[in-house]
C-alpha cells in the first residue's frame, strides 16, 4: 500500500495486456506507450538488489572511519566476484 510505484506498475501492466484502455491513474503523463512497452517485464523486486543494499549498508556504515577509496574499489571488486561464483 505505501508502495506507489509498484500501482504504478500494476497498471502499466494492464493497460499492456489490455484490460484497461481508459485509465492513467498514477502514470506520469509523460510516459508514453511507447515507454510503457519497456516496462513490461520491468522485475518488481529483484534478489540481486536486495543483497547488494545489504551488502553496501555494511559498507558504508557509521563505524567505518577511515577506507581509503583504493581499499572500497578492492572490496567491491571481490565482492562482486564472490557473488558471481
Amino acid at each position: 500500500m505505501k508502495n506507489n510505484g509498484f500501482k504504478v506498475l500494476k497498471n502499466i501492466s494492464a493497460i499492456l495486456d489490455g484490460e484497461n484502455t481508459t485509465s492513467r491513474d498514477g502514470i506520469p503523463e509523460d510516459l508514453t506507450l511507447n515507454d510503457m512497452v519497456h516496462l513490461k517485464y520491468a522485475p518488481v523486486t529483484s534478489v540481486d538488489v536486495e543483497q547488494s543494499f545489504s551488502s553496501y549498508k555494511n559498507i558504508l556504515s557509521d563505524r567505518r572511519r577511515s577506507f581509503l577509496f583504493e581499499n572500497l574499489k578492492n572490496h567491491l571488486i571481490v565482492q562482486c566476484n564472490n557473488v558471481y561464483r
